[in-house]
C-alpha cells in the first residue's frame, strides 16, 4: 500500500517545451523585425508579434522553474499538490472527488471535482470540456495518466475510510 508519491516531471518533454517556446520568441521577433514599416497595418504586425513572443517566454519561465522543482505531483496522507505554471496548488482529499482520466484537447489529463470551485469562465469550462472542474495535466510525469490517476483514488479511499 501506497502511502506516499511524488511523480517527477520528465525532464526531457520540459527541455523540448523549453526550446519551442524561445524558439517561437526567436521567430516572432525576427518577423516583427521583417514585417516592421511605418504603415499601421506593419506597426500592428510586430506589436502583435511581440506580445505573443512575451507569451511564450512566460511560459518557457515557467517550464524553466519546473525543471528546478522535484516533483510535478507530490501526494500523501493529507492531501496532494501538483504544479501548474508558476505555481503549486494544493488540496486535502475531502476537497476533491475521485479522479478520472479524460481527454483534454490532445491530452490526456486526470480530472477531478471540487464542490468548492468558484464559478467562474474556466471552471464551466473545464465541466463543458471533460466533466470536472479542474484537471492535472499527467502526460508530464514519468507515468502514465493512467497509473496516476489509480494511485491517487487509491490515496484518497484510504484517507477518507473508503472501502
Amino acid at each position: 500500500m501506497v502511502s506516499q508519491v511524488s511523480y517527477p516531471l520528465a525532464r526531457g518533454v520540459l527541455l523540448l517545451r523549453i526550446a519551442g517556446c524561445f524558439g517561437f520568441v526567436g521567430a516572432a521577433v525576427w518577423a516583427s523585425m521583417v514585417s516592421f514599416n511605418d504603415s499601421p497595418s506593419g506597426i500592428l504586425t510586430s506589436v502583435t508579434l511581440i506580445g505573443c513572443g512575451g507569451y511564450f517566454v512566460y511560459v518557457g519561465a515557467a517550464y524553466i522553474t519546473a525543471l528546478f522543482d522535484g516533483a510535478g505531483l507530490r501526494a500523501d496522507e493529507a492531501g496532494f499538490s501538483y504544479r501548474f505554471l508558476w505555481q503549486r496548488r494544493r488540496f486535502s482529499w475531502r476537497e476533491v472527488s475521485e479522479f478520472k482520466v479524460a481527454d483534454y484537447r490532445m491530452l490526456s489529463v486526470v480530472a477531478f471535482n471540487r464542490p468548492s470551485a468558484p464559478d467562474d469562465w474556466r471552471t464551466r469550462t473545464n465541466q463543458r470540456e471533460i466533466g470536472a472542474s479542474d484537471f492535472i495535466i499527467a502526460h508530464n510525469f514519468k507515468a502514465s495518466p493512467l497509473d496516476v490517476c489509480r494511485t491517487l483514488n487509491e490515496l484518497r479511499n484510504r484517507a477518507l475510510g473508503v472501502a
